[in-house]
């Protein structure tokens, strides 16, 4: 029998039932105290209140980033029970969203070298995810589709194959601790058309998968895992040109940790990535390594860290990636949701010829775009609630040179700001209305403007 080591026992489950062990751990732990006659009733239905309570204790017991690993897991596994045979109905192994974006701009370019039009352009964006059903209740197939900007005033840069990708789960066991997970897609691709139209949205990237394979396990608490992935890099020296195959081989570990230093219910993530090219030019054999810090100083504060080091054999300040993230939640209980982020990054993180292979390894800013080499960054995004379904949003991104000078000749000077307002249609769409104002003093077009009428709709 388990030996429960409580005052009490429930009256109506024995101490060698199959779940007494998990039962008892709850009660340990706050989580649940059954009823008061002293009965958990184990197979009577739990209303949402309960579910709701539940939830609410387990993450006060776990720690709110603990519990966000845990709200994940139990995502997913929902997910697979809707989908197996019992329960499965129509459309719930079909979800994504349809985006509609109206853009506007005072900008004047050339069509013929010596006329100019105004810009006005309609596009959308489409992504579909298609959960193959009945595999099993343990493995999955995931069919995404993402049209990026293909429907961007005609961009023909994105290939049909780039719009597909697709993820494959394989779980060893209903007690076993590994899955395989296998990736096939074109990897995050980047938005180079339109320099000159909307300059704000030129760089932007659609965050897509590599080719490659992963193993992960639970250990403990602990999370571990290591993958290999192929991706395509586009290479000009003297000894190669064109396309190449990089091999990437990629290990993390993440640990929770409680109250060490300004840690509080955080996670502490190590993380480490050798880039491989099967070619004599040395540069593109390279070794990345990761830090993250992950705390919750309170309820409704989020505080990220993160050291990256850009080459291990050679370590400089050059080769540094130094970034930090505050999100508050409700701030001052005044509905209003506020973040702040610094990133410094040093002028040689990237491998020049192999820069399109690697800046994804480098964040992304508030408007998703890609991050250069000497690029000092200040950012923010905002959104204040105004009534149940109104809210106005906000985000911009200051980048300066690497001296942190700002203006003509000071390389990566940026300035992107945008405001405007959300209304909630239902909770599955939203329309947007906002203002963009971009200023670069080293672009063509020094300083632009954009009027952006968005519908979103999830399905």
């Amino acid at each position: 029998t388990f030996d429960t080591g409580q005052e009490f026992k429930f009256r109506d489950m024995s101490d060698s039932h199959w779940a007494a062990p998990s039962v008892y751990k709850l009660v340990k732990l706050g989580i649940t105290q059954g009823f008061p006659d002293g009965t958990f009733r184990g197979t009577r239905t739990i209303t949402r209140y309960e579910t709701a309570l539940f939830l609410a204790k387990l993450a006060d017991s776990l720690g709110y980033a603990a519990f966000e690993k845990v709200a994940a897991e139990l995502k997913s596994e929902i997910m697979t029970i809707l989908h197996s045979e019992e329960t499965q109905v129509a459309n719930q192994n079909f979800f994504g969203f349809f985006e509609t974006n109206f853009m506007t701009s005072n900008n004047f370019i050339n069509t013929s070298g010596s006329s100019a039009v105004k810009t006005s352009v309609i596009n959308y964006r489409l992504s579909a995810t298609y959960l193959i059903p009945k595999l099993s209740k343990l493995n999955s197939l995931k069919i995404n589709f993402d049209s990026m900007d293909s429907a961007f005033y005609g961009n023909s840069q994105i290939s049909f194959l780039q719009l597909i990708d697709l993820e494959g789960k394989y779980n060893f066991g209903p007690q076993s601790p590994l899955t395989l997970t296998a990736y096939y897609g074109p990897g995050p691709v980047r938005h180079l058309t339109g320099q000159n139209i909307f300059p704000s949205e030129y760089e932007k990237v659609y965050l897509r998968p590599y080719p490659g394979i992963k193993l992960s396990s639970k250990i403990f608490s602990n999370d571990i895992e290591v993958g290999y992935y192929a991706q395509n890099i586009s290479v000009l020296t003297s000894d190669i040109s064109g396309e190449v195959l990089t091999n990437r081989f990629s290990a993390k570990f993440s640990a929770p940790v409680k109250n060490m230093f300004l840690l509080n219910n955080g996670t502490l993530e190590l993380g480490a990535d050798y880039f491989y090219v099967n070619s004599n030019y040395s540069d593109l054999k390279n070794f990345k390594s990761s830090i993250i810090l992950t705390s919750y100083p309170s309820k409704n504060v989020k505080w990220v860290s993160k050291l990256k080091v850009g080459s291990f054999h050679d370590i400089d300040k050059s080769k540094i990636v130094f970034f930090q993230n505050i999100d508050f939640q409700n701030l001052f209980n005044l509905d209003l949701d506020l973040a702040l982020s610094i990133a410094l990054v040093g002028s040689k993180c990237l491998v020049a010829p192999d820069e399109t292979g690697q800046w994804s390894w480098l964040d992304l800013d508030v408007f998703d775009r890609l991050t250069k080499n000497g690029t000092r960054r200040f950012s923010y995004k905002l959104s204040k609630k105004i009534t149940k379904l109104l809210s106005f949003s906000s985000r911009g991104s200051l980048d300066l040179s690497p001296s942190f000078k700002y203006g003509v000749g000071e390389e990566n000077s940026r300035l992107t700001l945008e405001g405007g307002f959300v209304l909630n249609i239902n909770n599955d769409s939203n329309l947007s209305i906002l203002y963009r104002n971009e200023n670069n003093p080293n672009s063509i077009l020094p300083n632009s403007d954009l009027i952006l009428i968005s519908l979103v709709g999830r399905f």
